[in-house]
């Protein structure tokens, strides 16, 4: 059962329940998803009063078994993005399964293990069966007695009694599963009308944003009225700006950065350009050799792309808005 729902699927929710455009709910969707990120960045906890906490908790290195080759392999040191709904969403969210007797989940439990464990506990009963069955085969080759008649019945009755048990415990697993896969799509979409109730609430962002938007259009295109007026401007000055943007890369970096334990890309985003948001300059200039920006592997040596090549400006509103917005498809594979 697949219950996930991507950006595209609740803006298509919050686009039915308010009759608003789906476009324009998927924008609002990805600027609070770069918002909430670039403060768990920056702080590694955001706190949203009436609807949870985000925060980024770290998980130490281990080692675990190959389910199907039986090898034995270390998972790497990384965080993991955790989401801690409020009291009232929470009550908001339980309240149709109430009537269910509640069980208390940990934060790190995983349903894969406790899946695997219940087939290896039916494999377990099927060998033992097997293992009492094969002696009664031999029976007719001896004498016949008239005690033994009843073991075969008695044996029968302990595996259909393990049967019985072995599916009641599977079947209490898929209800179980299927009680947290149904909370869980209700949280998102309490979630959704929530964060849409809020945007209701404060137009005004939107609309201060498409006005400066507009504004800036505004004054492109006088600036770009006056310099096609101009006489005194030489004609090879517009040739050699189209050169910058034909060949980026021709740009001498601003230095090279050998990865250590304890780097990050924010970091190293933090120390040459003054902002966190900027580390995804860095990871696309270096993306031929980064796979996951989240885990780099220590000795891997990267290059510090120049400002200019991608307009980097940390004291620049729509600079700082463009970086968000690019953080936000690389965090959602978008």
């Amino acid at each position: 059962m697949n219950n996930r729902l991507n950006i595209q699927d609740l803006a298509g929710l919050l686009s039915e329940r308010s009759g608003k455009e789906r476009g324009e709910m998927e924008r609002f969707l990805r600027d609070l998803v770069a918002v909430i990120s670039e403060g768990v960045y920056a702080d590694k906890i955001v706190k949203v009063k009436g609807l949870g906490t985000f925060k980024i908790i770290p998980v130490e290195k281990r080692e675990s078994i190959h389910v199907n080759t039986g090898e034995r392999f270390l998972i790497p040191a990384h965080y993991k993005f955790s989401f801690l709904p409020d009291k009232d969403l929470r009550e908001q969210v339980n309240k149709p399964f109430s009537i269910f007797e509640t069980t208390e989940i940990n934060e790190h439990v995983d349903f894969s293990d406790l899946v695997e464990s219940v087939e290896e506990k039916g494999k377990d009963i099927e060998d033992e069966s097997i293992e009492e069955v094969m002696p009664d085969g031999e029976v007719p080759l001896e004498p016949a007695e008239a005690e033994p008649a009843p073991v075969p019945s008695a044996t029968k009755e302990v595996e259909a009694v393990q049967e019985m048990e072995s599916v009641k415990e599977e079947a209490k697993v898929r209800k179980h599963r299927f009680i947290v896969s149904i909370a869980m799509g209700l949280a998102i979409l309490s979630l959704g009308l929530y964060l849409y109730n809020i945007y209701a609430r404060h137009p005004l962002v939107v609309d201060d944003v498409k006005e400066q938007a507009q504004v800036l259009a505004k004054d492109t295109v006088r600036d770009t009225s006056m310099v096609a007026r101009g006489d005194s401007l030489p004609k090879r000055d517009s040739v050699a700006t189209p050169a910058l943007t034909d060949h980026p890369r021709r740009l001498a970096p601003l230095g090279k950065v050998t990865i250590q334990h304890g780097d990050r890309l924010t970091l190293i985003a933090m120390k040459y350009y003054g902002n966190k948001l900027f580390w995804v300059y860095i990871y696309q200039y270096n993306k031929a050799i980064i796979d996951d920006p989240n885990n780099i592997p220590i000795g891997t040596e990267i290059e510090i792309p120049p400002p200019e090549l991608y307009g980097i400006d940390s004291k620049s509103r729509i600079s700082r808005e463009k970086a968000a917005a690019l953080q936000t498809e690389i965090l959602t594979g978008k």
